[in-house]
């Protein structure tokens, strides 16, 4: 799980990139930290440029979540203030690494 906070302010920015179809990225979070100066934060997936009052919108507070094809794209993020900020967790698969075929016994007691 990588988490990343990105300034937004009132300029489209890139908040995440995209990444190739075989990524370990499983689901995106979106959450919206600005409970002190109360922006709201807007997103839209890439290349789209993120504009005020259009694509996802979060209130102070707000979280969003991302499954499927769509958490392999790029996403965009702008802010109603200034000093608008966006929280990204990115959840990535990890495969087991007991080989295919393997037993493991617990002891019990």
């Amino acid at each position: 799980m990588a988490i990343t906070t990105t300034l937004v302010g009132t300029v489209s920015t890139q908040v995440i990139g995209a990444t190739s179809q075989n990524s370990q990225r499983r689901k995106i979070t979106f959450h919206n930290p600005n409970l002190v100066g109360q922006q709201s934060v807007y997103l839209v997936q890439g290349p789209t440029a993120a504009v005020a009052e259009n694509g996802i919108g979060l209130s102070p507070g707000e979280k969003y979540d991302v499954f499927g094809d769509a958490c392999l794209t790029a996403w965009n993020g702008i802010g109603s203030g200034a000093s608008a900020k966006i929280t990204v967790i990115e959840y990535l698969y990890a495969g087991g690494s007991l080989p295919q075929g393997y037993s493991y016994f617990l002891p019990v007691g």
